[in-house]
């Protein structure tokens, strides 16, 4: 046997050759979509509502995918995982129940780079994929952990500084007694001609809870007796 031959033949023993899976022509995408909203103001639900009638709209109606279910979380954040909408579609999973997730992009998906990571290989080992929309990223493709990577670590800086300026803006209105909320329907109190903060003629009753919870009664003895 040459050297030539020798080399090949060695280094085809090392190599593992996965074959190319090709789907059937008429093979649709078994996918879901994850969508997740972190506030319950009533534009957020409205968010959420539309998110997923955009997706139903488009996934559902292109010829490639066959939609199988709808993952939702309201009003929890992206920091945590566990949400029972993210819980509830990492479980189906295990059954095979879908081949791609199909989601706004990396913040809806998760805020923490972490979570990010941790649930996109669970899925991959699955052989399921995970699309960004935003981003264009696909976590099958080539590359696609790395990017995702990247920015899942940008989203999750952005909104450490945003919390980090919020907590900031909060504690000056503090120091500087001012209301923290918008008191507009704020109950006993109202705004005057010049702006400041004064009682109004439900300010009695706001004295009357604060003296019952002082004195010992409940939230729903209290709301019982007003």
């Amino acid at each position: 046997m040459s050297l030539q031959q020798s080399q090949t033949s060695s280094s085809s023993d090392n190599v593992i050759v996965i074959p190319h899976l090709e789907r059937p022509k008429d093979h649709r995408i078994r996918a879901v979509v994850y969508c997740r909203v972190s506030s319950k103001h009533e534009d957020q639900e409205y968010s959420l509502e539309n998110q997923i009638a955009h997706y139903r709209e488009t996934v559902g109606q292109d010829p490639r995918y066959e939609l199988v279910e709808s993952y939702y979380d309201f009003g929890i954040s992206g920091f945590k995982s566990a949400r029972p909408g993210f819980q509830k579609m990492l479980e189906d999973s295990k059954d095979g129940k879908f081949e791609l997730v199909i989601t706004k992009s990396i913040t809806r998906f998760a805020r923490n780079t972490g979570i990010v990571l941790d649930a996109t290989r669970l899925l991959k080992s699955r052989g399921i994929g995970v699309y960004f929309e935003l981003q264009q990223i696909n976590t099958l493709g080539e590359g696609g952990e790395l990017l995702m990577t990247l920015f899942a670590a940008f989203g999750q800086a952005e909104s450490e500084a945003n919390r980090l300026g919020t907590k900031m803006a909060i504690q000056r209105k503090v120091e500087e007694q001012k209301p923290i909320h918008q008191i507009q329907r704020v109950f006993g109190y109202t705004k005057n001609a010049d702006g400041e903060i004064v009682p109004d003629e439900d300010a009695g009753r706001v004295l009357e809870i604060f003296e019952m919870a002082a004195d010992g009664f409940t939230v729903a003895q209290i709301t019982n007796y007003l």
